[in-house]
């Protein structure tokens, strides 16, 4: 990831306060990314138990076929 590659130089040379700023940014920024990626993947873990089956007429009907009951 490219805004990694940024923390990393950042951190190589962390003798001005611009760098120490973009190094806190960077790692401030991947932290509230990871939390986006963890609370998505909790999300789609609660909705993979909400999964209807759906046969018969009432797959046709979701398709918008005409039914024949």
């Amino acid at each position: 990831m490219a805004v990694e590659a940024v923390a990393d130089q950042s951190a190589k040379a962390p003798e001005s306060e611009g760098n120490l700023l973009v190094v806190a940014t960077t790692e401030a920024f991947l932290s509230s990314e990871r939390k986006k990626k963890r609370e998505k993947e909790r999300e789609r873990e609660r909705e993979g138990g909400k999964i209807e089956v759906l046969n018969g007429p009432e797959l046709s009907r979701e398709r918008g076929a005409v039914s024949s009951e």
